[in-house]
């Protein structure tokens, strides 16, 4: 039995159509998430400005 058929819809793009726009927000936070934690980090540490000293 097919996801669409569990879920009482009668095809796949009634399925598609329900849950792809949840799919987007769900993106979108968890974007919003990923930058907040990378801004977080980029406070502590400084990419790119370490140097390597010579032997």
């Amino acid at each position: 039995m097919t996801i669409s058929k569990r879920l009482g819809h009668a095809n796949i793009s009634i399925t598609l159509d329900t849950y792809s726009n949840i799919i987007k927000e769900l993106e979108k936070i968890e974007n919003k998430e990923v930058k907040n934690i990378f801004s977080k980090i980029n406070k502590y540490i400084k990419f790119g400005t370490t140097k390597k000293k010579r032997a």
